[in-house]
């Protein structure tokens, strides 16, 4: 038993949300006179804007009522807005956007630091022509008269009318830049000119099911005509998320590209233009030796899956394997698959079950539940087939078809895995950093996380870009390790903004796992390849946060192997260093598939999938032992369902810095940049 007593609280209440009127807070906003001569041509404006698209369609689709997205940027937050939306007819809340980084100038600053950064908020809503009327008409009464008593349910546009920044529509900018779409399409015309390009079209989300279907129609048609079609198609009304897969011929695309004011483009049903989920394995390595492992013989598990791995497909035979695993391929995705291309499947499982090899662990004695969600990818320019989420897939319909089969089961069919507790997800969307905006993949694992009482464990997400040092090749080499160390962590949190966490490791309500650049391997041979840390730093590359409204992203960092890298063979002024991807230690030692089949040899691997798998191990061991207590100490309780946030809290709060955030620490000037250590650090 452990030397602390457990500490039983009551029944959780819910509490009630403090409320508060919104509005200025600490910030400085414009006089009343300053925002009526600031915002009144914005406002005149959009109105000319509004009303010339709405001509332009309605010439085209006679009796139409257009609506366009309306984007209304404050700054600070206006508590509780959605509901005076709510009260215009003709306005639909859309959703908030939070946004950090606001530069202050003469008319918004922070009052007790001048030159601090401000935070505000984009509202978004649709609308019609009657509402913005309305909404003008609530502006022109508040410049008139800002004393004035406005309609009971709608005194929070006051609010916004202090706190307003800007006001405009929805536009190409938001569907198509932010989103990264236009440079994913010229990187895939430059590899293949002529091919068909898929894509994601977002939608909003309509609580009419009417103006739904009337939306994904039109966007069907507008794709029809252009020559492409509709892949796939997606609607989860719980968490808001209505999306389309669609594929145009290469030439529509580069008509985008060059002009990008076209009919697709500016359809107001259109959310985000996005590229295909890019959820991908790594570089496989190629140099280094695979290493036979004696595996010792051990008890089959005999309980049922605490753990599911959704990745790749195992070698199931595998002697680290054999008999461990419960491999659910509804979707026959294993013919997909030769057996020394079950790569990363195999590295996850290993984990899970056995922990790192290096630590001599016993295996589970629960079995482990894999449900496929990658195959190889047949489409891969270099021929390498990496596994991958199938490019007619989108990975928000797939993953909670997979999670529901697990917890209800497919139709009639009863659940797969109903015992699982603990969700293994060690792989993140290469094209959707986390920027402010929480992905629907997010929000997706947030809510199943609470429909089914289960616990994710998510990757943030490795970054095996270069490493700029912007010092010459003779300055690294005679750098001692000491300093070595310190300039290539400054330079990896100076590019921290290219470096953040991957989605979906945004989620509020999931683990997520950074790597520590750590493992317990004998390093025989290292070659031409150099140890960039002397001290058990962060991985150089794990992903860095901050998650959801600043919160802290990875929760825990755990150990993801010792990542060495390379220096350039050529002389130069300004070099840049590159993970070297081996086969042979340092690393996590793990199962690989062998092309000559040999079911007992290992390989060792580093980044924060690795770290992930260790940790939902961890969490299967957390369960078993709070069952042990539960079951002993408290009989009488309905303990199953705490378990999940139990085995959370067990493994973070006995999670600590150490050292290394003071010796981090330490090796910056906090003179001038004291915060953004600090929250970085």
């Amino acid at each position: 038993m452990a030397d602390k007593p457990l500490l039983v609280f009551p029944e959780p209440e819910k509490a009630s949300r403090s409320k508060g009127s919104g509005g200025p807070g600490h910030y400085h906003y414009p006089s009343h006179y300053r925002q009526g001569n600031r915002l009144s041509p914005i406002f005149t404006q959009l109105q000319h804007t509004f009303e010339a698209r709405n001509v332009e369609i309605q010439q085209t689709t006679a009796g139409v009522d257009p609506e366009q997205v309306l984007v209304i940027e404050t700054i600070g937050e206006i508590v509780n807005f959605a509901n005076a939306v709510k009260k215009i007819r003709g306005l639909e809340w859309m959703g908030e956007i939070e946004v950090d980084g606001i530069t202050p100038d003469e008319d918004f600053y922070d009052k007790k630091k001048l030159q601090k950064e401000l935070t505000g908020r984009l509202y978004l809503m649709m609308s019609n022509q009657r509402a913005l009327d309305e909404m003008l008409s609530l502006w022109g009464h508040y410049k008139n008269n800002p004393n004035l008593k406005f309609q009971r349910g709608l005194t929070k546009f006051k609010y916004v009318f202090l706190c307003l920044k800007d006001i405009r529509k929805w536009g190409i900018q938001d569907r198509l830049i932010e989103s990264g779409i236009i440079e994913y399409w010229k990187e895939s015309l430059e590899v293949d000119p002529e091919r068909v390009i898929r894509f994601e079209t977002e939608l909003w989300f309509r609580n009419s099911t009417i103006k739904r279907n009337k939306s994904q129609q039109d966007i069907e048609s507008l794709i029809s005509d252009l020559g492409g079609q509709i892949i796939n198609k997606c609607l989860i009304k719980d968490i808001g998320y209505h999306s389309l897969l669609a594929q145009l011929p290469a030439s529509e695309i580069q008509n985008i590209i060059t002009s990008q004011d076209t009919e697709l483009v500016k359809f107001e049903g259109i959310m985000f233009f996005r590229p295909v989920g890019q959820m991908s394995v790594g570089d496989i390595p190629e140099e280094g030796e695979l290493t036979e492992f004696n595996v010792e013989e051990s008890p089959v598990p005999i309980k049922s899956p605490v753990v599911a791995v959704l990745d790749g497909i195992p070698l199931a035979h595998h002697e680290l394997l054999v008999d461990r695993l419960i491999i659910d391929d509804p979707d026959d995705w294993a013919e997909s698959y030769t057996a020394q291309e079950r790569y990363h499947g195999t590295a996850m499982t290993s984990l899970v079950v056995n922990g790192d090899l290096n630590d001599s662990q016993l295996p589970l004695s629960s079995s482990v539940y894999v449900r496929p969600i990658m195959k190889p990818n047949p489409n891969d320019f270099n021929n390498t087939r990496k596994e991958s989420m199938p490019d007619d897939q989108l990975a928000v319909d797939l993953i909670h078809r997979a999670v529901k089969r697990i917890f209800e089961g497919d139709n009639d069919e009863e659940p797969v895995a109903p015992t699982v507790k603990i969700v293994n997800l060690s792989i993140g969307d290469r094209s959707r950093e986390f920027n402010q905006v929480m992905s629907p993949l997010s929000r997706l694992i947030d809510w199943l996380s609470i429909k089914y009482n289960v616990l994710f464990i998510i990757s943030a997400g490795n970054h095996v870009s270069p490493i700029a040092l912007n010092i010459s090749t003779d300055e690294f080499n005679n750098l001692t390790s000491e300093e070595r160390e310190a300039i290539i962590v400054k330079s990896i949190l100076n590019d921290s903004r290219n470096r953040r966490i991957l989605s979906p490791a945004e989620s509020i309500n999931c683990l997520t796992v950074g790597a520590l650049h750590y493992d317990n391997s004998e390093i025989i041979y290292l070659g031409d390849r150099l140890d960039p840390f002397s001290n058990t730093y962060p991985s150089p590359i794990s992903s860095l946060g901050s998650g959801y409204r600043r919160s802290i992203k990875p929760d825990i960092l755990f150990s993801g192997g010792k990542q060495m890298y390379k220096l350039p063979l050529i002389y130069s002024d300004s070099v840049e260093i590159r993970p070297a991807i081996f086969k042979s230690p340092p690393g996590n030692q793990v199962a690989t598939p062998d092309r000559g089949g040999n079911l007992r040899k290992t390989m060792f691997t580093c980044g924060t999938s690795n770290a992930t798998a260790l940790i939902s191990r961890a969490g299967a061991i957390c369960y078993g032992s709070l069952n042990e207590i539960f079951e002993f100490q408290l009989t009488d309780l309905n303990y199953q369902k705490y378990t999940p946030a139990l085995s959370k809290a067990m493994i973070v709060h006995g999670s600590h810095w150490g050292e290394i955030g003071q010796k981090i620490n330490k090796l910056f000037d906090h003179t001038n940049n004291s915060r953004q250590i600090k929250n970085l650090i």
